[in-house]
């Protein structure tokens, strides 16, 4: 007896799902990240990054495989940072952030942990930046290595480091960051 064409074709659907994943996942990868879910990604990421811990494990755990050092030989001094917008759809959701930057804190690298080798030039800037937000392979939300830099650090941070600065970058980092709290 042959099977009817109705067994069939759900034995057929039921092949096909198992092979292919579930509809209902498929469409949910297709449709990439929540704008809220994207948005509380980047805000747990610009609260590390503030707080002068853009270059930690915990950070890189966020973004998915990065190739090459995303170290820097210094940091920007930030008033603010936050989620401004979004932009895009699919697979991939852009957040942009502004910055309120102060200036910008070099150091040698060799010798960025004595005293006096790090250089502050005030450069007060708004800038934007955005952030591109996936699913990676094991479909966890990550942040898109990309042309965009951690190392904004607040003013909090900062203001713990002037014995590390020479006495003219200490002066002016005091000056530019009393202009920042008023």
């Amino acid at each position: 007896m042959r099977p009817s064409p109705t067994i069939a074709i759900m034995t057929f659907g039921v092949i096909l799902s198992v092979a292919c994943g579930s509809p209902a996942r498929k469409a949910h990868e297709l449709a990439g990240p929540s704008s809220t879910d994207a948005r509380q990604l980047v805000e747990r990421y610009l609260a590390a990054d503030t707080l002068g811990n853009g270059l930690s494990q915990a950070i890189d755990s966020l973004f998915t495989e990065c190739e090459g050092d995303r170290a820097t030989d210094g940091v920007v001094a930030t008033k603010a940072a936050g989620v401004v917008g979004l932009a895009g759809a699919g697979d991939t959701l852009g957040v942009v952030v502004e910055y309120s930057e102060l200036g910008w804190l070099e150091w040698n690298l060799i010798e960025r942990l004595r005293s006096g080798t790090w250089r502050f030039q005030p450069r007060p800037l708004v800038t934007r930046e955005t952030i591109f937000v996936a699913f990676d392979a094991q479909h966890t939300l990550r942040l898109v290595c990309g042309a965009h830099h951690g190392n904004h650090w607040s003013v909090s941070v900062i203001n713990a480091l002037p014995d590390r600065m020479d006495s003219t970058s200490a002066r002016l980092w005091r000056e530019t960051s009393k202009r920042a709290s008023r």
